[in-house]
């Protein structure tokens, strides 16, 4: 996938998951750093709980 598709597709691929109120990314995330992010994310959310 060429860089410049990438917005495009990221955008018309988490249309759908923002319209279900899901925060299930992984399946329209295939780039590393998408899924390193959240990872990350689902860190700090998981120590901020605490």
């Amino acid at each position: 996938m060429s860089p410049s598709l990438a917005p495009t597709s990221l955008g018309l691929s988490l249309e759908p998951v923002h319209q279900r109120g899901s925060l299930a990314l992984e399946p329209v995330a295939p780039w590393p750093p998408l899924m390193e992010l959240q990872s990350v994310l689902r860190f700090h959310f998981l120590r901020n709980r605490k």
